[in-house]
């Protein structure tokens, strides 16, 4: 349990430690856009492909950002579905314990 415990606040401390990345990245790709659109270029077409490429790419942080959330609806998934058994098991029984004693 306390593992367990450990691990989901690692995982929230390295979200938020992405989330910060990610702003970081977003801020420095504003100022570089800022530099390349204020700076006179012959040929603007290339650095604008340029720019729409880098947006287009993934970085790790975005991969591992979607693996947790998928990670973590998952296990509720789970969760939900374990629960939903027990219960249903539960039910079964009780609903159903006066014909098995009929049986012995």
């Amino acid at each position: 349990m306390n593992k367990a415990l450990m691990e989901q606040l690692e995982l929230e401390k390295r979200k938020r430690e992405i989330l910060k990345e990610a702003q970081n990245n977003k801020k420095q790709k504003e100022d570089a856009a800022e530099k390349i659109s204020s700076s006179k270029v012959e040929n603007r077409y290339v650095y604008e492909d340029s720019l729409d490429q880098e947006s287009s790419r993934k970085f790790a942080w975005e991969y591992e950002l979607e693996r947790y959330r998928r990670d973590k609806l998952k296990d509720r998934f789970y969760l939900i579905g374990m629960v939903c058994g027990i219960l249903a098991l539960i039910l079964t029984l009780y609903f159903n314990a006066s014909e098995w004693l009929l049986w012995f």
